[in-house]
């Protein structure tokens, strides 16, 4: 399990970014929504109407999920890259950072090595779908959750400079969709859930949901 959160680009190019989060987030966020209408009518009518558990699944065939988004925002130091190889805190500092974060939400070339580089450019003169160059499947790595994500936006503010304009310090607001497609990872985030969730059912002095229902629908 990582102690700290880490963007990882999904890819096996030798310069795939991997940018971890060198200052904790103290919070992030997941949001999911569920739509529930037929024939563009919410779902109030007389055929949403239900007297049991056993008739909800029919009314809720109508239930679209909409998409599941993470936000987080995260603060950067170029003290926390002093010791990485060839890195020149007083010409760059955070630059290479937010120029990674960029990176993250532009579209990118699928090719390997230099090719890559020029792909991107647009100076191998393929057109643009000859050239493969989309958004980049993105990991969220944060302790025992590993998310595939697309970046939806990237915003960041620079708040500290070495006189040379180079930039120290930063922070950065992240906005992520969650990408749902069958993959290990959402399986295994899937997993995790049903696992987790399940402990819920075990705890002392609460009754099952079956008996709980039975209370609730005997005193109507």
């Amino acid at each position: 399990m990582m102690t700290h959160g880490i963007l990882l680009e999904f890819n096996l190019n030798p310069d795939a970014i991997v940018l971890p989060f060198q200052h904790n987030p103290e919070e992030y966020s997941r949001t999911r929504g569920t739509d529930l209408k037929v024939n563009n009518t919410p779902g109030t009518g007389t055929d949403f109407a239900f007297q049991t558990p056993m008739q909800t699944p029919r009314i809720m065939q109508a239930a679209a999920l909409q998409e599941e988004t993470l936000s987080v925002e995260v603060l950067f130091s170029a003290a926390d890259y002093m010791d990485l190889e060839g890195w020149e805190l007083g010409r760059t500092g955070l630059q290479p950072v937010l120029d990674s974060l960029r990176l993250l939400v532009e579209p990118r070339s699928q090719k390997m090595g230099g090719l890559r580089v020029l792909s991107e450019l647009g100076l191998t003169g393929a057109r643009a779908f000859d050239r493969d160059v989309t958004p980049s499947v993105v990991l969220f790595i944060w302790g025992g959750e590993i998310l595939p994500v697309v970046l939806k936006t990237v915003s960041y503010t620079v708040n500290e400079f070495l006189s040379t304009l180079a930039p120290i310090s930063a922070k950065a607001q992240l906005t992520m969709q969650l990408i749902e497609a069958h993959n290990p990872f959402i399986f295994a985030d899937r997993l995790r859930q049903q696992l987790s969730a399940s402990r819920l059912k075990t705890k002392p002095g609460v009754g099952s949901a079956s008996d709980i229902i039975g209370q609730v629908m005997g005193s109507l």
